[in-house]
């Protein structure tokens, strides 16, 4: 990977990374590194216009997003309840505008959502730990 990257660079790098055409996303692992023992990475997603990133949170560590495009971000209060398909029951907040370059830390046990706008895709970038794609991931109910 080059030294710098820029939303164009991202972008043109996201054109080759796995497509779900049921989401309507593009997600790629750009880099890692290891930081206090953890394995840290920064991911880039792209939503296309009207989709959404599945709702979901993390336990045991946070996360940074850092959009490059505009999109809707929901937060929300994890209730102790589950659904009938085992997701945790969430209370959510009003939706907030993702502006680019403004960045947002997520903090464990936060769930969160983000849908892109019906007229633009939506490109952000998370600095997270690697056990966020894997272990540390709780699905919960949409908004």
């Amino acid at each position: 990977m080059d030294t710098f990257l820029t939303s164009e660079k991202i972008e043109t790098m996201l054109k080759d990374a796995p497509y779900e055409p049921a989401l309507g996303i593009r997600f790629m692992q750009l880099t890692t590194t290891p930081i206090d023992g953890k394995k840290i990475a920064l991911i880039a997603i792209k939503l296309d216009k009207g989709k959404q990133l599945i709702p979901h949170l993390h336990e045991v560590d946070g996360e940074i997003l850092f959009p490059l495009t505009k999109g809707l971000l929901r937060l929300g209060k994890a209730s102790n309840k589950k659904d009938k398909e085992g997701k945790i029951v969430v209370e959510w907040d009003k939706p907030q505008e993702l502006i680019p370059c403004n960045a947002l830390t997520i903090l464990p046990g936060i769930p969160h959502h983000i849908t892109a706008p019906d007229d633009s895709d939506c490109m952000v970038l998370f600095f997270l730990p690697e056990t966020h794609l894997s272990v540390d991931r709780k699905f919960v109910t949409y908004p």
